[in-house]
């Protein structure tokens, strides 16, 4: 992987500062095409399989989350908070990565 690829592939995707359905596609399927080419290198592996169908699991949790509140929250203050909880759960996740691949 080239030391800025990532980086330019979410400048890409951000490049209009929106997401569309098809580039959410498009990034689950390199998310994907990055996992499978680890698999062909490492061998097959239950956790890292397990672990790349948890990513759409918990895309479509947080989905059907954000579509149950957005029903019931309408204040602004109400959706900050709605926010500020997603934004706490994912920086759980990042800090984990951060913690676990400083050891690789």
């Amino acid at each position: 992987m080239q030391k800025d690829e990532l980086k330019d592939f979410i400048d890409f995707i951000y490049e209009d500062n929106k997401v569309s359905n098809v580039e959410l596609q498009f990034i689950r399927d390199v998310a994907d095409e990055k996992i499978e080419a680890l698999f062909k290198r490492l061998g097959e592996n239950n956790n890292l399989s397990a672990f790349q169908k948890s990513m759409d699991v918990s895309v479509q949790l947080m989905q059907n989350a954000f579509f149950d509140i957005k029903k019931k929250e309408g204040s602004e203050e109400g959706k900050r908070e709605v926010k500020e909880a997603f934004e706490f759960q994912i920086a759980y996740l990042i800090a984990n990565y951060n913690r676990f691949f400083s050891l690789l």
